[in-house]
Order: structure tokens, then sequence, then C-alpha cells
């Protein structure tokens, strides 16, 4: 299987048809015979099509005494997308982060989201056993081929007790 570099399209192509070939030299060493492979893959076209953008619109806490949670209890981060492109999106990844030491998967994998549509996101978490004033959860998007556009909200602070 072989893959290209990105390949910059320009703007006044949006909307056409690309047609795509490639040629291949295999020269095998210490023979001096090359090989030559051609193709145009069969007619098939590649549409030009804006890249899809994702925005991170809220990230909170989901948990019945919310933002105060108690030492072990389990609770949600929770995270609004917005798709903000014609073209469907996905599948792609979103990242859970913190400076605390709550427990949790930080990897999330989003199937996709509809054209111009929202999505709700959740991560689930358990809270550290040791109180903290101040955890800060962030939530980014890391995966290619998504473009994050500036979040609105991409945090979200949670106080952790010790239960009464």
């Amino acid at each position: 299987m072989m893959e290209t570099e990105t390949v910059f399209i320009p703007a006044d192509q949006l909307g056409v048809e690309l047609r795509a070939s490639a040629t291949f030299y295999l020269t095998v060493p210490g023979t001096g015979d090359t090989v030559v492979f051609e193709t145009d893959f069969s007619g098939e076209t590649l549409s030009v099509v804006t890249p899809p953008e994702v925005k991170i619109i809220q990230v909170e806490v989901v948990a019945p005494n919310a933002p105060k949670v108690n030492t072990g209890q389990q609770f949600q981060i929770e995270c609004r997308l917005a798709n903000l492109t014609a073209a469907a999106i996905g599948p792609f990844d979103l990242h859970l982060s913190t400076i605390g030491s709550s427990l949790f998967d930080p990897i999330l994998e989003v199937a996709g989201i509809d054209p111009y549509n929202t999505l709700t996101a959740r991560f689930d978490v358990r809270a550290s056993l040791v109180p903290n004033t101040a955890e800060i959860f962030r939530v980014s998007i890391p995966s290619l081929p998504v473009t994050q556009e500036q979040p609105l909200d991409d945090f979200a602070l949670v106080t952790i007790q010790t239960p009464a």
C-alpha cells in the first residue's frame, strides 16, 4: 500500500472532480533492469471538498453535585461538538487531559457528526482518592483529517472533596 504526502489543491478547484495517475519505477540493484508501472486508477475520480471543521462548543461536569464531586466518585465530562461544514465528519478522536490525578481513558473515538449538526460525547471519570480544590479537565481533537476551530469552551473545573 502506498500513500502520498498531503497534496495542495487550489481553492478554485472546489467542487471539481479530479483524475489521478501515477508512474512507478522499480530498479533491481545490480541488474540494470527497470520495470515501469503506470496507472490511472481505472478512471476513478476524486471530489474536491472543503476539509471538515469541528468546533468544541462546551465542556462540563455531569454529576449530581457538580462541579463538586466526592473522592472516588464516578462522574462524566461532557463535550458538545459542532460540525461546521457541509460534509459528514468521522471517525475522529477526542482527547481528555487533566492537571490532577482522577482516572479515565484519555481517548474517545467519535463515530461521526452529520453536516451542520452537533453531538455530545462523554468521558467516564473516577475522581481521585485525594481531595483537590481545582482539578481542570481539557478536551482537544488530536486526530486528522479534522480541523479544530478555536473552541468556545474546552475545559471544566472540578472540586474533589472528602464526603461528609
